[in-house]
Protein backbone atom coordinates (compact mmCIF):
# COMPACT_ATOMS: atom_id res chain seq x y z
CA UNK A 1 0.00 0.00 0.00
CA UNK A 2 1.55 3.21 -0.92
CA UNK A 3 -0.25 6.83 0.13
CA UNK A 4 1.53 7.63 -3.97
CA UNK A 5 -0.32 6.15 -6.80
CA UNK A 6 2.27 3.17 -8.50
CA UNK A 7 3.93 5.52 -10.97
CA UNK A 8 4.02 8.04 -8.63
CA UNK A 9 6.02 5.16 -6.83
CA UNK A 10 8.74 5.01 -9.53
CA UNK A 11 9.43 8.64 -9.55
CA UNK A 12 11.13 8.55 -6.40
CA UNK A 13 14.19 7.28 -5.98
CA UNK A 14 13.68 5.47 -1.83
CA UNK A 15 10.75 4.18 -3.55
CA UNK A 16 12.14 2.91 -7.11
CA UNK A 17 14.61 0.65 -5.14
CA UNK A 18 12.37 -0.31 -2.13
CA UNK A 19 10.35 -1.90 -4.63
CA UNK A 20 13.67 -3.27 -6.36
CA UNK A 21 13.97 -5.06 -3.56
CA UNK A 22 10.93 -6.16 -2.34
CA UNK A 23 10.44 -7.44 -6.21
CA UNK A 24 13.55 -9.36 -5.75
CA UNK A 25 11.71 -11.87 -3.48
CA UNK A 26 8.21 -11.28 -3.91
CA UNK A 27 5.22 -11.29 -6.05
CA UNK A 28 4.21 -7.11 -5.30
CA UNK A 29 1.08 -5.98 -5.92
CA UNK A 30 0.59 -2.21 -5.52
CA UNK A 31 -2.72 -0.59 -3.76
CA UNK A 32 -2.74 3.11 -3.92
CA UNK A 33 -5.20 5.27 -2.54
CA UNK A 34 -8.49 5.89 -4.46
CA UNK A 35 -7.50 9.54 -5.26
CA UNK A 36 -5.51 7.87 -8.24
CA UNK A 37 -9.49 7.11 -9.65
CA UNK A 38 -12.05 8.57 -12.10
CA UNK A 39 -14.08 10.95 -9.70
CA UNK A 40 -16.43 8.61 -7.89
CA UNK A 41 -20.25 9.72 -7.72
CA UNK A 42 -20.16 8.89 -4.53
CA UNK A 43 -17.58 10.57 -1.52
CA UNK A 44 -16.07 7.45 0.11
CA UNK A 45 -16.50 6.58 4.01
CA UNK A 46 -13.12 5.38 5.66
CA UNK A 47 -15.88 2.42 6.58
CA UNK A 48 -15.77 1.66 2.66
CA UNK A 49 -12.22 2.15 1.78
CA UNK A 50 -11.02 -0.53 4.41
CA UNK A 51 -14.16 -3.03 3.33
CA UNK A 52 -12.71 -2.40 0.05
CA UNK A 53 -8.92 -2.99 1.10
CA UNK A 54 -9.18 -6.07 2.76
CA UNK A 55 -11.78 -7.45 -0.34
CA UNK A 56 -8.97 -7.10 -2.72
CA UNK A 57 -6.27 -8.59 -0.29
CA UNK A 58 -4.88 -12.20 -1.67
CA UNK A 59 -4.82 -14.52 1.44
CA UNK A 60 -1.57 -15.74 2.65
CA UNK A 61 -0.05 -12.23 1.63
CA UNK A 62 2.15 -9.80 3.23
CA UNK A 63 0.52 -6.77 3.97
CA UNK A 64 3.71 -3.54 3.03
CA UNK A 65 2.22 0.19 3.82
CA UNK A 66 4.80 2.87 3.22
CA UNK A 67 3.64 6.32 3.46
CA UNK A 68 0.21 5.12 3.12
CA UNK A 69 -2.50 5.18 5.49
CA UNK A 70 -1.52 2.91 8.30
CA UNK A 71 -4.92 3.49 9.80
CA UNK A 72 -6.94 1.86 6.84
CA UNK A 73 -4.75 -1.27 6.86
CA UNK A 74 -5.51 -1.31 10.70
CA UNK A 75 -9.11 -1.32 10.12
CA UNK A 76 -8.57 -3.63 6.59
CA UNK A 77 -7.46 -6.07 8.79
CA UNK A 78 -8.82 -5.91 11.68
CA UNK A 79 -9.34 -9.46 13.42
CA UNK A 80 -8.28 -10.80 10.32
CA UNK A 81 -5.78 -13.62 9.61
CA UNK A 82 -5.84 -14.40 6.26
CA UNK A 83 -2.84 -11.97 5.83
CA UNK A 84 0.14 -12.83 6.86
CA UNK A 85 2.10 -10.05 8.40
CA UNK A 86 1.88 -6.15 8.10
CA UNK A 87 4.51 -4.08 7.74
CA UNK A 88 4.35 -0.45 8.56
CA UNK A 89 6.19 2.82 8.71
CA UNK A 90 4.47 5.03 11.16
CA UNK A 91 0.96 6.11 12.18
CA UNK A 92 -0.23 10.06 11.36
CA UNK A 93 -3.36 10.22 14.11
CA UNK A 94 -6.25 12.44 13.01
CA UNK A 95 -7.38 14.77 15.59
CA UNK A 96 -10.50 12.83 16.67
CA UNK A 97 -7.99 10.02 17.69
CA UNK A 98 -5.91 12.31 19.60
CA UNK A 99 -9.02 13.77 21.95
CA UNK A 100 -10.49 10.24 22.26
CA UNK A 101 -6.60 8.55 23.63
CA UNK A 102 -6.17 11.61 25.95
CA UNK A 103 -3.99 13.37 23.59
CA UNK A 104 -5.84 16.52 23.34
CA UNK A 105 -2.96 19.16 23.60
CA UNK A 106 -1.85 17.82 20.26
CA UNK A 107 -4.97 17.05 18.18
CA UNK A 108 -5.38 20.83 17.51
CA UNK A 109 -2.39 21.40 15.23
CA UNK A 110 -3.47 17.88 14.22
CA UNK A 111 -6.43 19.40 12.88
CA UNK A 112 -4.97 22.33 11.40
CA UNK A 113 -2.28 20.25 9.00
CA UNK A 114 -5.52 18.18 8.40
CA UNK A 115 -7.44 21.13 7.03
CA UNK A 116 -4.54 22.48 5.15
CA UNK A 117 -4.36 19.37 3.12
CA UNK A 118 -8.08 19.78 2.87
CA UNK A 119 -8.00 23.54 1.80
CA UNK A 120 -4.90 22.75 -0.81
CA UNK A 121 -7.24 19.68 -2.26
CA UNK A 122 -10.51 21.75 -2.44
CA UNK A 123 -8.07 24.95 -4.16
CA UNK A 124 -6.57 22.34 -6.49
CA UNK A 125 -2.81 23.53 -5.29
CA UNK A 126 -0.21 21.99 -3.60
CA UNK A 127 0.24 24.99 -1.09
CA UNK A 128 0.67 21.58 1.39
CA UNK A 129 3.42 20.21 -0.01
CA UNK A 130 5.69 23.20 0.70
CA UNK A 131 9.64 22.52 0.85
CA UNK A 132 9.02 19.46 -0.38
CA UNK A 133 11.39 18.23 -3.65
CA UNK A 134 10.70 18.26 -7.04
CA UNK A 135 10.85 14.68 -7.41
CA UNK A 136 8.51 14.86 -4.26
CA UNK A 137 5.84 17.31 -5.50
CA UNK A 138 5.88 15.50 -9.11
CA UNK A 139 4.94 12.26 -7.28
CA UNK A 140 2.48 13.87 -5.69
CA UNK A 141 0.73 15.59 -8.75
CA UNK A 142 1.02 11.91 -10.61
CA UNK A 143 -0.81 10.69 -7.39
CA UNK A 144 -3.58 13.00 -7.10
CA UNK A 145 -4.31 13.45 -10.91
CA UNK A 146 -7.51 15.31 -11.91
CA UNK A 147 -8.96 14.54 -8.51
CA UNK A 148 -7.33 17.77 -7.00
CA UNK A 149 -9.96 20.43 -6.54
CA UNK A 150 -12.77 17.52 -6.35
CA UNK A 151 -15.12 17.16 -3.73
CA UNK A 152 -14.79 13.88 -3.86
CA UNK A 153 -11.13 13.78 -2.56
CA UNK A 154 -12.06 16.54 -0.25
CA UNK A 155 -14.43 13.92 1.51
CA UNK A 156 -11.72 11.12 1.05
CA UNK A 157 -9.49 13.19 3.58
CA UNK A 158 -12.33 14.33 5.76
CA UNK A 159 -13.17 11.26 6.40
CA UNK A 160 -10.31 9.87 7.92
CA UNK A 161 -10.21 13.20 10.13
CA UNK A 162 -13.35 10.88 11.64
CA UNK A 163 -11.77 7.52 12.53
CA UNK A 164 -11.43 7.39 16.03
CA UNK A 165 -8.62 4.39 16.65
CA UNK A 166 -9.53 4.93 20.27
CA UNK A 167 -13.38 4.06 20.26
CA UNK A 168 -12.48 1.12 17.30
CA UNK A 169 -9.88 -0.25 18.74
CA UNK A 170 -8.07 -2.63 15.95
CA UNK A 171 -7.40 -5.85 16.71
CA UNK A 172 -4.53 -7.04 14.68
CA UNK A 173 -2.93 -10.59 15.25
CA UNK A 174 -0.73 -11.22 12.54
CA UNK A 175 2.71 -10.20 12.88
CA UNK A 176 3.71 -6.93 12.25
CA UNK A 177 6.78 -4.55 11.74
CA UNK A 178 6.78 -0.95 12.59
CA UNK A 179 9.21 1.45 11.50
CA UNK A 180 9.38 3.91 13.52
CA UNK A 181 9.58 7.62 12.32
CA UNK A 182 12.21 10.65 13.37
CA UNK A 183 11.25 11.93 16.42
CA UNK A 184 10.18 15.20 15.18
CA UNK A 185 7.82 13.76 12.23
CA UNK A 186 4.78 16.39 12.61
CA UNK A 187 1.29 14.57 12.62
CA UNK A 188 3.29 11.24 14.31
CA UNK A 189 4.14 12.94 17.81
CA UNK A 190 2.95 10.38 20.41
CA UNK A 191 1.32 7.78 18.14
CA UNK A 192 4.07 5.07 18.65
CA UNK A 193 3.42 4.62 21.70
CA UNK A 194 -0.22 3.91 21.36
CA UNK A 195 0.05 2.12 17.98
CA UNK A 196 2.41 -0.78 19.80
CA UNK A 197 -0.26 -1.01 22.60
CA UNK A 198 -3.01 -1.54 19.74
CA UNK A 199 -0.18 -4.06 18.32
CA UNK A 200 1.82 -5.51 21.12
CA UNK A 201 3.83 -8.41 19.00
CA UNK A 202 5.45 -5.69 16.95
CA UNK A 203 8.62 -5.69 16.52
CA UNK A 204 10.03 -1.83 15.64
CA UNK A 205 13.40 -0.78 13.81
CA UNK A 206 14.35 2.31 12.03
CA UNK A 207 15.92 2.96 9.27
CA UNK A 208 17.63 6.44 9.51
CA UNK A 209 16.43 9.12 6.89
CA UNK A 210 12.93 7.14 6.26
CA UNK A 211 10.26 8.62 5.72
CA UNK A 212 12.01 12.45 5.22
CA UNK A 213 14.35 11.16 2.65
CA UNK A 214 11.80 9.63 0.23
CA UNK A 215 14.37 10.56 -3.05
CA UNK A 216 16.90 8.74 -1.35
CA UNK A 217 17.53 5.70 -3.24
CA UNK A 218 19.88 4.19 -0.64
CA UNK A 219 17.45 4.67 2.13
CA UNK A 220 14.69 2.59 0.24
CA UNK A 221 17.41 -0.01 -0.55
CA UNK A 222 18.35 -0.22 2.95
CA UNK A 223 14.06 0.02 4.07
CA UNK A 224 13.55 -2.73 1.64
CA UNK A 225 16.23 -5.43 2.83
CA UNK A 226 14.79 -4.67 6.49
CA UNK A 227 11.72 -5.50 5.06
CA UNK A 228 12.33 -8.41 2.82
CA UNK A 229 14.10 -10.03 5.91
CA UNK A 230 11.12 -9.59 8.33
CA UNK A 231 8.75 -11.54 5.76
CA UNK A 232 11.57 -14.31 4.58
CA UNK A 233 11.28 -15.34 8.79
CA UNK A 234 7.67 -14.38 9.36
CA UNK A 235 5.74 -18.49 10.01
CA UNK A 236 3.75 -19.91 7.76
CA UNK A 237 0.18 -18.22 7.20
CA UNK A 238 -2.54 -20.24 7.89
CA UNK A 239 -6.31 -19.59 8.09
CA UNK A 240 -9.61 -21.52 9.67
CA UNK A 241 -11.85 -22.29 6.77
CA UNK A 242 -14.67 -24.67 5.73
CA UNK A 243 -13.20 -26.29 2.62
CA UNK A 244 -15.92 -27.64 0.33
CA UNK A 245 -14.54 -30.26 -2.63
CA UNK A 246 -16.60 -31.67 -4.92
CA UNK A 247 -16.38 -34.12 -7.94
CA UNK A 248 -18.12 -35.23 -11.02
CA UNK A 249 -19.78 -39.54 -10.03
CA UNK A 250 -18.77 -41.77 -13.35
CA UNK A 251 -16.35 -38.70 -14.98
CA UNK A 252 -14.37 -41.19 -16.81
CA UNK A 253 -17.21 -43.21 -18.27
CA UNK A 254 -18.84 -39.84 -19.76
CA UNK A 255 -15.33 -38.41 -20.93
CA UNK A 256 -15.35 -41.20 -23.08
CA UNK A 257 -18.76 -41.63 -24.13
CA UNK A 258 -18.82 -37.61 -24.98
CA UNK A 259 -15.27 -37.44 -26.35
CA UNK A 260 -12.89 -34.81 -25.55
CA UNK A 261 -13.90 -31.99 -26.90
CA UNK A 262 -17.65 -32.48 -25.93
CA UNK A 263 -16.26 -33.67 -22.04
CA UNK A 264 -14.24 -30.53 -22.35
CA UNK A 265 -16.82 -28.29 -23.15
CA UNK A 266 -18.73 -29.64 -20.36
CA UNK A 267 -16.51 -29.12 -17.92
CA UNK A 268 -16.35 -25.05 -18.15
CA UNK A 269 -20.11 -25.51 -18.20
CA UNK A 270 -20.05 -27.28 -14.85
CA UNK A 271 -17.59 -24.71 -13.30
CA UNK A 272 -19.63 -21.90 -14.54
CA UNK A 273 -22.70 -23.08 -12.41
CA UNK A 274 -20.03 -24.02 -9.70
CA UNK A 275 -19.09 -20.51 -9.41
CA UNK A 276 -22.70 -18.52 -9.68
CA UNK A 277 -23.40 -20.59 -6.39
CA UNK A 278 -20.00 -19.91 -4.55
CA UNK A 279 -21.20 -16.14 -5.56
CA UNK A 280 -24.39 -16.60 -3.68
CA UNK A 281 -23.17 -18.59 -1.02
CA UNK A 282 -20.06 -16.07 0.21
CA UNK A 283 -17.91 -18.83 -1.20
CA UNK A 284 -14.57 -18.32 -2.54
CA UNK A 285 -13.27 -20.49 -5.37
CA UNK A 286 -9.45 -21.72 -4.57
CA UNK A 287 -8.48 -24.50 -7.25
CA UNK A 288 -9.31 -26.88 -10.41
CA UNK A 289 -8.02 -30.24 -10.37
CA UNK A 290 -9.74 -32.31 -13.65
CA UNK A 291 -13.08 -32.61 -12.64
CA UNK A 292 -13.32 -31.58 -8.88
CA UNK A 293 -13.18 -28.02 -7.40
CA UNK A 294 -12.44 -26.73 -4.46
CA UNK A 295 -13.92 -24.10 -2.31
CA UNK A 296 -13.66 -22.22 0.77
CA UNK A 297 -15.99 -20.89 3.31
CA UNK A 298 -16.01 -18.64 6.85
CA UNK A 299 -19.12 -20.68 7.66
CA UNK A 300 -19.89 -24.22 7.87
CA UNK A 301 -23.83 -23.46 7.31
CA UNK A 302 -22.66 -21.59 4.05
CA UNK A 303 -20.71 -24.37 3.19
CA UNK A 304 -23.45 -27.05 3.50
CA UNK A 305 -26.38 -24.98 1.66
CA UNK A 306 -23.84 -24.12 -1.46
CA UNK A 307 -22.51 -28.19 -1.58
CA UNK A 308 -26.52 -28.57 -1.67
CA UNK A 309 -26.83 -25.43 -4.41
CA UNK A 310 -24.50 -27.02 -6.82
CA UNK A 311 -25.10 -30.10 -7.38
CA UNK A 312 -29.06 -29.28 -7.50
CA UNK A 313 -27.42 -26.20 -10.48
CA UNK A 314 -24.70 -28.93 -12.24
CA UNK A 315 -27.26 -31.53 -12.42
CA UNK A 316 -29.07 -29.10 -15.01
CA UNK A 317 -25.93 -29.36 -17.01
CA UNK A 318 -26.04 -33.27 -16.92
CA UNK A 319 -23.70 -34.39 -14.02
CA UNK A 320 -24.14 -35.65 -11.29
CA UNK A 321 -22.00 -34.50 -8.30
CA UNK A 322 -20.91 -35.56 -4.88
CA UNK A 323 -19.56 -33.37 -2.33
CA UNK A 324 -17.71 -33.40 1.01
CA UNK A 325 -16.95 -30.56 3.94
CA UNK A 326 -14.15 -30.15 6.63
CA UNK A 327 -13.87 -26.91 8.95
CA UNK A 328 -9.89 -26.85 9.81
CA UNK A 329 -6.80 -25.21 10.04
CA UNK A 330 -5.44 -24.13 6.61
CA UNK A 331 -1.76 -23.24 5.18
CA UNK A 332 -2.40 -20.51 3.17
CA UNK A 333 0.15 -19.55 -0.34
CA UNK A 334 -0.77 -17.08 -3.18
CA UNK A 335 -4.35 -17.67 -2.44
CA UNK A 336 -4.65 -21.13 -2.31
CA UNK A 337 -5.56 -23.50 0.32
CA UNK A 338 -3.46 -26.48 1.15
CA UNK A 339 -2.80 -28.94 4.54
CA UNK A 340 -4.33 -32.05 6.03
CA UNK A 341 -8.04 -30.05 6.24
CA UNK A 342 -8.28 -29.85 2.68
CA UNK A 343 -7.23 -33.86 2.02
CA UNK A 344 -9.44 -34.35 5.01
CA UNK A 345 -12.37 -33.02 2.45
CA UNK A 346 -11.11 -34.70 0.01
CA UNK A 347 -11.47 -37.73 1.45
CA UNK A 348 -14.55 -37.21 3.00
CA UNK A 349 -16.15 -36.24 -0.63
CA UNK A 350 -14.61 -39.89 -2.02
CA UNK A 351 -17.20 -41.55 1.00
CA UNK A 352 -20.20 -39.48 -0.62
CA UNK A 353 -23.03 -41.14 -3.29
CA UNK A 354 -24.42 -39.44 -5.88
CA UNK A 355 -26.06 -36.25 -5.37
CA UNK A 356 -25.16 -36.47 -1.50
CA UNK A 357 -23.10 -33.87 0.81
CA UNK A 358 -20.99 -35.66 3.65
CA UNK A 359 -19.40 -33.61 6.47
CA UNK A 360 -16.99 -34.43 9.44
CA UNK A 361 -17.51 -35.28 12.81
CA UNK A 362 -15.53 -31.26 13.08
CA UNK A 363 -18.47 -29.60 11.03
CA UNK A 364 -21.32 -31.53 12.29
CA UNK A 365 -20.44 -30.42 16.25
CA UNK A 366 -20.26 -26.94 14.81
CA UNK A 367 -23.51 -26.54 13.52
CA UNK A 368 -25.35 -28.18 16.50
CA UNK A 369 -28.08 -26.20 17.06
CA UNK A 370 -28.51 -24.91 13.09
CA UNK A 371 -31.38 -26.40 12.20
CA UNK A 372 -29.59 -28.53 9.69
CA UNK A 373 -29.97 -32.12 10.05
CA UNK A 374 -27.33 -35.32 9.44
CA UNK A 375 -27.47 -38.60 9.28
CA UNK A 376 -25.10 -40.64 11.42
CA UNK A 377 -23.19 -43.10 8.72
CA UNK A 378 -20.66 -44.34 11.17
CA UNK A 379 -16.53 -43.92 11.66
CA UNK A 380 -14.76 -44.38 8.44
CA UNK A 381 -10.75 -45.18 7.40
CA UNK A 382 -9.72 -42.17 5.71
CA UNK A 383 -6.92 -42.73 2.98
CA UNK A 384 -3.93 -40.98 4.28
CA UNK A 385 -5.23 -39.36 7.52
CA UNK A 386 -4.64 -41.68 10.84
CA UNK A 387 -6.97 -43.16 13.27
CA UNK A 388 -10.99 -43.67 11.83
CA UNK A 389 -13.37 -40.63 11.17
CA UNK A 390 -17.26 -40.49 11.89
CA UNK A 391 -18.77 -39.24 8.80
CA UNK A 392 -22.05 -37.47 8.66
CA UNK A 393 -24.87 -37.70 5.55
CA UNK A 394 -26.09 -33.50 5.59
CA UNK A 395 -29.57 -34.43 4.17
CA UNK A 396 -31.40 -31.88 2.45
CA UNK A 397 -34.11 -28.68 4.19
Amino acid sequence: GFGRSPAAAEVLGGYRELLRELRGSFDVDIFSWPTTQPTPTAPPTWQGTAEALRSALTPGCHVVVVSGNVALALMALDGDTSARTLVCDGLQASPTTLRSIGMGSLADAAEIAWLIDVRSFTQGSLAFSQGSTEDELEADRLAIGDNYGSPYLTEFVRSFMDLDLGKEKPRILVPTLYFEPDADMPGFSGMQDYFLSLVPQAETDYVEGWPRRQGDGDVGAELGRRIVAFLKKAPRATTLATVLLTDIVGSTARAVELGDRRWSELLEEHRAAIREQLGRHSGREVDTVGDGFLAAFDSPARGVACGFAIIEAVKKVGLDLRAGLHTGECETSEGKLTGLAVHIAARVSQEAGTGEVWVSETVRQLLAGSGITFEDRGARALKGVEGEWRLYRALPA
